[in-house]
């Protein structure tokens, strides 16, 4: 894991620079503001990029991901967030007093690591578990896809914009579902295609943010962000997954496994 979490905001802008002309220096300015406040609100450039995302409700402006300014956004999830989740997995009491998260996922042939952004953690993955064959999923012909393909080249990960049709041992999502309007469709079919014994799951419906939605389409019905975490967990069950305590802080990200029987 050491070289990957040792990766600078540095390396990422030479990346990007490979495929777009970007304002370094901008995004650099942008991305002190994340960081210092653990907030994207805090940089006016992220807010404005946040406010032009909920006006564009409910016909999504997702341009937005495009923006060079969610480059910031985008590091800042995987230093503050997705980069947290993985070190904790490997604490030796994140499951139980006595063992690791790590521990109890085996040695997965597969993991999926859905909406990876520019595949850090994709990469991650692939140094924790180097036997496991790694996917990552991002949206087609974007500056994400291609930085994140280059990591793959790199790191010994395959990119898809979808998830794949065969089973999965392992699928990790980060503030990933919160992205989709209709998010519990979206979870019927990743389950249909994929089949996972055990799903790692850190959503933040309720929260807002760029590429957030205020409500959420379920069936013929919507429902507040708010509510999303219950009518999830929900789903979940009915798929035939059931939550399993962990050590992890407000049990975060959330361990689902496959009930036996």
């Amino acid at each position: 894991m050491d070289s990957i979490f040792k990766a600078t905001i540095e390396n990422l802008l030479e990346r990007c620079s490979e495929f777009d002309e970007i304002d370094a220096d901008r995004i650099n300015e942008t991305l002190v503001h994340v960081l210092k406040n653990k907030d994207s609100s805090a940089s006016a450039s992220l807010a404005e990029l946040e406010r032009r995302w909920y006006a564009s409700l409910p016909n999504p402006d997702y341009t937005v991901y495009e923006h060079h300014d969610y480059i910031a956004e985008l590091w800042g999830c995987w230093v503050i967030y997705s980069r947290k989740y993985l070190k904790n997995f490997q604490k030796d009491n994140s499951f139980t007093r006595t063992r690791s998260i790590m521990s109890i996922l085996g040695k997965p042939k597969t993991v999926l690591d859905l909406g990876c952004g520019f595949g850090h953690t994709a990469a991650a993955w692939k140094e924790l578990i180097p036997t496991a064959n790694v996917i990552g999923t991002n949206v087609p012909a974007t500056l994400q896809m291609s930085v994140a393909e280059s990591m793959g080249n790199d790191y010994g990960f395959t990119m898809m914009d979808t998830p794949p049709e065969t089973n999965v041992d392992v699928v990790f999502a980060s503030e990933y579902f919160e992205h989709i309007e209709n998010p519990i469709a979206h979870l019927r079919m990743l389950v249909e295609r994929t089949n996972p014994r055990m799903l790692l799951v850190a959503n933040a419906f309720g929260q807002r943010a760029i590429g957030h939605f205020l409500d959420y389409e379920v069936g013929h019905k919507r429902y507040l962000g708010k509510h999303m975490g219950r009518v999830f967990a929900y789903a979940m069950n009915k798929l035939g997954y059931q939550r399993v305590n962990t050590r992890l802080w407000n049990q975060r990200p959330a361990l689902w496994m496959r009930a036996e029987g």
